[in-house]
């Protein structure tokens, strides 16, 4: 099973509810709207796609096909950006 997890010096600070994280060997800021929060505050520990899916589903009116490849998408680009490690 393939686990995702935010990167260990990936720094972040949630500003009005939603997260900012920031990778220092770049210099580069990142915003993360509402759902990219709920997902970042997910990654406190590995998870796997499914496991990300299920809390989604749970809270949000998105079907499987859907939330998995929008949380693909994301859980790719934060990794591009070295603020998610895969596990």
């Amino acid at each position: 099973m393939t686990a995702y997890a935010r990167a260990p010096d990936a720094i972040f600070s949630e500003v009005e509810g939603e997260f900012v994280a920031l990778n220092i060997n770049k210099g580069q800021c990142y915003g993360m709207d509402g759902i990219a929060s709920r997902v970042w505050s997910l990654l406190d520990a590995p998870r796997s796609i499914e496991e990300i899916c299920a809390t989604l589903q749970s809270i949000y009116a998105v079907d499987s096909a859907t939330c998995r490849a929008d949380v693909q998408s994301l859980l790719n680009s934060l990794s591009e950006e070295g603020l998610v490690r895969i596990q």
